[in-house]
């Protein structure tokens, strides 16, 4: 039984929950609304999946546990308001998302409490929430049931709902990097067979879970292949309850004097090895009348947005270099702030934010400096900034302050004339409705196609469905965008039925891609190979411009390429030579982490022992391709393979020949072997 303090803290939350969704509703009758294809179910859920983890928040016990964590609660997760007058702007922890994103579901126009009705499935699950006690509690070593116990639920209860598109058409919303949560399921368990449970590296494996492949995610930093993943903008702190508020802050915005040339918000930086943050901060002490640093190192802005807000009101351009992961909340600042943001990858914002942040109209708002550039090449960033005419300036000013709308989480309850204007949350769910209704359409299609007997003998090549796989005691789908061509190769001549030794079963369930199919691309080898240099054109890779290699990185239908590198006519060599003894060693592997340096392009970074299990040291092959001049700065450096070719846990591989000049294309090599 709970203690009566968390009992009526509980029944306190479900009061103000039902008052707000009474309020919400006779406001939503103000609201001219066409829910055509837009009606939404929220699943009930037990509260042990929600709202208990609210009132629960504060018995983790654990020395890195984020303890202010729990203070940000109030106001719908939105936090304390700054001061005891702000009606906008409050101390905001963007992990709490998917709290704020229940309360704002509330008030959605077009909800039904018919599941049969409903285009799309709201899962009220506060998966951040959930994980805290796999990654500081005392469930820590089994990270790998984060989630299954919810699917477990989604399954047993209601089972239409689920079975219906199995969970294509429900959504859940993760407030955080998708990288957190993806580590391998064999994690968790007995790793070694001895019956001993493997420490596990930080995060959880929700989203390498089967059960939830086809059930879309909301996150703030998605990987680039899985197709179920969405990127959505970081909570800034300011969420304005009406349209005068959020004007009065844009005419401020559009109005600050800008006396500094950029202003970077942030920590790190400070090793003496190479690294984009370094650069910075080294090119920002030597050019204080132009630079503005603003040391949130620890966390200390996190939850004070004076500390760089105001910094960001004074500065033209920001920058958004990329941490431990290439996402970061202060891009949404900046952009709060009318402060042209600048980035150093296009996995930080351009190939991230589609939907709120149009892929197409970066070079309108905001500035790109390869972090390579500024790294390894000198480039400056002053320099670069300052090269850019006033006029040009004030034009990506403009247009971006234009975005401000589409990145700002409105407050819970706003007045009529803000929610008739799209925000955050309304993209990301209109979004996710346009993504649940091309799954429709296309199983609606499919099925049409196979009742008139037009798919007959083709379904490996061109269902362009999903494949179920039975794999021990879970049921889990195999994503089939990127994958589905490597699919057709493995089951190129097995005749429609028949399966691969590994599967036990094959089923169809549909994915929302293009209704009409793609045919794989026929390499046909050439009658007469044209010269190339030292070596023929190797169609390894596809052959692929750099412009084709930076698209195949994103989820879409296309062609996965195969091959080899070849060597001229009567050449032993193949383009990629290697040693008969690196050779040997790399027939041993049977899971193996691969890098790549060639032309002394990087910096050994070495994997942290002490974070990798002594299974993984065992049974694991790290190989770092090199080539002669990259192993020649490393041996220069102290980092001499010793012996048997190692440099800590590092197998240095060194490949004479390389097939071309282009180095990232000869990474791609590596990567495929």
């Amino acid at each position: 039984m709970p203690p009566p303090q968390t009992t009526l803290l509980l029944l306190f939350i479900t009061i103000l929950t039902l008052l707000h969704n009474t309020t919400t509703q006779n406001q939503n009758q103000d609201l001219d609304t066409d829910c055509t294809s837009k009606y939404i179910h929220i699943r009930q859920l037990p509260p042990q999946f929600n709202t208990h983890l609210l009132t629960n928040c504060s018995n983790t016990h654990h020395p890195f546990f984020p303890s202010n964590l729990c203070q940000h609660i109030p106001n719908q997760s939105l936090g304390p308001t700054t001061h005891n007058t702000s009606h906008s702007w409050f101390r905001t922890d963007p992990t709490l998302l998917e709290h704020f994103f229940h309360t704002r579901m509330l008030e959605y126009p077009c909800l039904t409490n018919d599941p049969t009705l409903a285009d799309v499935i709201y899962v009220p699950y506060y998966t951040v929430l959930d994980s805290l006690k796999y990654l500081y509690g005392d469930k820590y070593n089994y990270s790998d049931q984060h989630g299954f116990s919810l699917y477990e639920y989604l399954a047993r209860e209601d089972t239409a709902i689920w079975d219906r598109h199995m969970g294509h058409d429900h959504f859940v919303v993760l407030a955080g990097s998708a990288w957190d949560y993806i580590q391998p399921l064999s994690n968790g368990g007995d790793n070694g067979g001895d019956g001993v449970r493997v420490s596990r590296v930080w995060g959880s494996s929700f989203l390498e879970m089967g059960e939830f492949f086809n059930v879309t995610v909301l996150v703030y930093e998605s990987r680039a292949y899985p197709f179920q993943e969405m990127s959505i903008p970081y909570m800034t702190s300011f969420h304005p309850p009406s349209l005068g508020l959020f004007d009065s802050w844009v005419r401020r915005v559009r109005e600050a004097r800008r006396p500094v040339l950029m202003m970077f918000a942030g920590g790190g930086g400070i090793s003496t090895s190479p690294n984009v943050r370094r650069s910075i901060r080294l090119e920002c002490e030597a050019n204080v009348d132009l630079c503005e640093f603003v040391d949130c190192s620890n966390g200390i802005c996190e939850h004070d947005p004076i500390k760089f807000m105001k910094p960001m009101l004074r500065a033209s351009f920001c920058l958004q270099p990329p941490g431990d992961t290439p996402t970061r909340r202060s891009t949404f600042d900046s952009i709060l702030a009318g402060c042209i943001p600048v980035f150093f990858e296009e996995l930080s914002a351009k190939k991230q934010y589609v939907w709120h942040l149009p892929e197409d109209e970066y070079d309108e708002f905001s500035v790109m400096i390869p972090k390579e550039d500024v790294v390894f090449k000198g480039a400056s960033v002053v320099e670069v900034l300052k090269g850019i005419p006033k006029s040009r300036v004030r034009k990506m000013r403009k247009k971006l302050i234009e975005m401000i709308p589409r990145i700002v989480y409105r407050r819970h309850g706003s007045s009529l004339g803000l929610r008739n204007q799209k925000d955050a949350f309304d993209i990301a769910v209109e979004v996710t409705e346009t993504k649940s209704f091309g799954v429709h359409r296309q199983r609606e299609n499919l099925f049409a196609r196979k009742m008139r007997g037009e798919e007959k003998g083709a379904d490996h090549n061109s269902d362009h469905g999903m494949r179920a796989v039975h794999r021990s005691r879970r049921h889990f789908a195999v994503d089939y965008i990127h994958f589905s061509y490597i699919l057709d190769i493995l089951f190129a001549g097995v005749e429609e039925h028949q399966i691969i030794p590994t599967l036990t079963s094959v089923k169809e369930i549909s994915t929302s891609v293009e209704d009409v199919p793609v045919e794989p691309e026929i390499i046909e080898p050439p009658k007469k190979k044209p010269p190339r240099g030292r070596f023929t054109p190797a169609k390894f890779g596809g052959h692929q411009t750099l412009e084709e290699r930076e698209k195949s990185f994103h989820a879409a239908n296309q062609m996965i390429h195969c091959g080899f590198v070849e060597g001229s006519e009567g050449s032993p060599s193949t383009g990629f030579d290697l040693d008969k003894d690196d050779k040997l060693y790399m027939n041993t592997c049977t899971v193996v982490v691969s890098s790549y340096i060639f032309g002394s392009s990087d910096f050994l970074r070495r994997p942290t022992s002490k974070m990798i299990s002594q299974y993984s040291k065992k049974n694991v092959c790290f190989i770092m391709f090199v080539d002669k001049e990259t192993l020649l700065r490393l041996s220069k450096e102290g980092s001499t393979p010793d012996e048997r070719g190692f440099v800590g846990l590092w197998r240095i591989v060194v490949v004479s020949n390389l097939p071309y000049d282009d180095m990232r294309k000869t990474g791609k090599v590596a990567k495929f072997l």
